[in-house]
């Protein structure tokens, strides 16, 4: 009588999750609020209104951050404490404009 036994080697992939907290400002130390968080290039959170960011994350992935009229900056998240400092991009708003709402102009008989 034969019998086969196979015997299979399970590997268990451990993959260090961390929780990375941190702030976001801009280059006078004044927090952003909004700025977008991404990760892989999908959206995984946003900051506070005091410019706070608290994401649980693989450990040495990179981290994007994004905000409208700021250059954006990516970093390897190695540690739990992140703080981010993200630099104007004047180029990223080519024009402004301005409207007139609510203004009321005064009748005048001909």
């Amino acid at each position: 009588i034969w019998s086969k036994t196979a015997f299979f080697n399970h590997s268990i992939v451990v993959q260090d999750i961390i929780t990375v907290s941190g702030r976001v400002v801009d280059g006078q130390s004044k927090p952003l609020l909004g700025v977008n968080v991404l990760s892989s290039g999908k959206v995984i959170g946003q900051t506070d209104g005091k410019g706070n960011f608290k994401f649980s994350i693989k450990k040495g992935a990179s981290l994007t951050f994004k905000s409208i009229g700021f250059k954006d900056k990516t970093v390897i998240a190695n540690a739990e404490k992140l703080n981010v400092v993200l630099e104007a991009d004047d180029s990223a708003i080519d024009e402004v404009v301005v409207t007139a709402l609510g203004l009321k102009r005064e009748e005048k008989a001909l």
